[in-house]
């Protein structure tokens, strides 16, 4: 179980998330989806741990009890986040797979 109460989440001085409150229970699966710049990536890196939570809290209930330091260990040892970019490196040539940007341009 991994589950936010009242987080508010500030990146590069711009407060993100306010009062956020989410809970992903044992079994369940998510898809995260929206438009570019709907906090898709954030919501990731809260997860990750890349972002700092400077208000509110998030409990996994699969990291054990322990100092600040030991539960931001084990969290960073569980959670990953990969960037979409990064899936690059892991593919191999021979395996037949593209990863594919799309842009949208003006034709103006």
């Amino acid at each position: 179980m991994i589950e936010f109460k009242n987080a508010d989440v500030v990146k590069s001085g711009e407060r993100l998330f306010r009062n956020f409150s989410w809970k992903i229970s044992p079994g369940e699966h998510w898809v995260i989806s929206g438009t570019n710049g709907s906090g898709k990536t954030t919501l990731l890196e809260m997860i990750a741990g890349v972002l700092h939570i400077p208000s509110g809290e998030m409990c996994v209930d699969f990291i054990e009890d322990g100092t600040w330091d030991e539960k931001y260990a084990a969290r960073r040892r569980y959670i990953h986040y990969i960037p979409a970019h990064a899936i690059q490196s892991l593919l191999h040539v021979d395996q037949g797979l593209y990863y594919q940007q799309r842009s949208r341009k003006s034709l103006h």
